[in-house]
């Protein structure tokens, strides 16, 4: 993280963990969007499902599972894993704004949590800390998740896009999020 998102002179090592916050919430909603899109074409004989099936991208699907959302529909899912995506992204379409700043806040948080755990292990010599089997089980996810969307958009741009570059923007759209100027959250980072 800090390799990829601290400038050389920059001081505090958090600045890695609340940037590589930023991009994930933005790129939450697409990523809960795309497997809803699935369970619905799985799950339904509808319209919907018809549309999906014929849609070639994920983002079209998720588009199209985003509005349907957004008309106050619900989607045809057995997973209770799938019903809580689906109850987090009509949290997120009702109030994008809070609900964003909430998530970010909340991997925010997870992501400090390994540089607190650095310090008891290298200073205080322990490997004991009660909290450091969570730690490591939801930072190293949430990690993951971030490198992806780093990934992605090196993929998408040949390399062109500098991972800093994409914090700003990540940035900018959390602010604008449920505002006219906003972006569609399936494509915050787009």
């Amino acid at each position: 993280m800090e390799a990829l998102l601290i400038r050389p002179g920059e001081g505090s090592h958090h600045l890695a963990a609340d940037r590589l916050a930023s991009l994930i919430a933005c790129s939450l909603p697409r990523a809960e969007l795309t497997p809803l899109a699935y369970q619905h074409i799985e799950n339904a004989n509808d319209d919907l499902a018809h549309a999906l099936a014929d849609t070639h991208t994920n983002f079209d699907k998720v588009e199209l599972v985003q509005a349907h959302l957004r008309a106050g529909n619900r989607l045809n899912l057995t997973h209770g894993s799938d019903l809580a995506a689906q109850n987090r992204i009509a949290a997120i379409i009702q109030d994008p704004a809070a609900e964003l700043g909430r998530i970010k806040a909340y991997v925010t948080e997870s992501l400090r949590r390994p540089y607190n755990q650095h310090n008891t292990v290298a200073h205080a010599g322990s490997l004991r800390s009660a909290a450091l089997t969570a730690t490591t089980r939801t930072a190293l996810s949430l990690v993951g998740a971030g490198l992806d969307r780093i990934l992605h958009a090196q993929l998408q741009t040949d390399g062109e896009l500098p991972p800093l570059s994409l914090v700003p923007s990540a940035e900018v759209e959390l602010g604008l999020a449920g505002t006219t100027g906003g972006r569609s959250l399936s494509s915050l980072l787009e």
